[in-house]
């Protein structure tokens, strides 16, 4: 499965870097893809810090918000990849970034990690049990046109 040999992989990269290098302090970025190893090696690899750019909440609902939801059913049976981007992101115990392009032409915004980790974190805040009934699926979240890029920081130490 080539979700879990990305995130095994990236596991072995931090433990050569700790046990073979020494290194102490360790940071990961991840664009797009690589965010979604970043937010994985956050939570579960004693990280400092973490970045993660453009990055998607999961590619089921990439699918979903760029192809519609049958098509997304079907990558979701083919591929068996239903990793949670944004719990992964606010699981992890280090300090976290996450940047995005309110116009990004490739993750629909309600595919994005920005706004998972939105819904989720507010959800949580009003007691909302996530994708329950009354679930923020009714969440929307705008940019100001005129922004060419915008940055979030979210610091959940």
């Amino acid at each position: 499965m080539v979700a879990q040999t990305l995130k095994k992989d990236g596991e072995a990269v931090i433990n050569h870097l700790r046990t073979e290098l020494g290194v102490k302090k360790i940071g990961v970025h991840g664009g797009s893809m690589g965010g979604f190893v970043a937010c994985h090696l956050a939570r579960y690899c004693n990280l400092d810090y973490a970045c993660v750019d453009r990055t998607f909440s999961s590619l089921v609902n990439v699918a979903r918000y760029s192809f519609g939801r049958v098509l997304s059913h079907l990558f979701s049976i083919i591929t068996r990849w239903n990793d949670d981007t944004s719990e992964n992101f606010i699981q992890a115990p280090c300090f976290k970034v996450v940047t995005f392009d309110p116009k990004d032409e490739v993750i629909q915004l309600q595919a994005s990690l920005r706004y998972s980790i939105t819904k989720r974190v507010i959800e949580r805040i009003l007691g909302i049990e996530s994708g329950g009934k009354s679930s923020l699926n009714f969440l929307r979240v705008y940019t100001q046109p005129y922004q060419i890029f915008y940055t979030t920081v979210f610091i959940f130490p």
